[in-house]
């Protein structure tokens, strides 16, 4: 995975963004939670990380 998507990823992350976040994702990306959670396929993933912004709405990633 080259830099340029991986700043994307987190672009899209940090602004919360699901529609342009499953932009990214193909139908066989898979989201691992902190728990070991697998979820994939973009149905699953919209509700997955619908989920978590919901609960985390001010969760940022920061490169330092």
């Amino acid at each position: 995975m080259s830099n340029q998507i991986i700043f994307k990823f987190i672009e899209e992350i940090n602004s919360a963004d699901v529609v342009r976040l499953l932009g990214l994702c193909s139908e066989i990306h898979i989201l691992t939670d902190s728990k070991d959670m697998k979820v994939s396929g973009k149905k699953n993933l919209k509700v997955a990380w619908t989920g978590y912004f919901t609960l985390f709405p001010d969760s940022q990633i920061d490169i330092c």
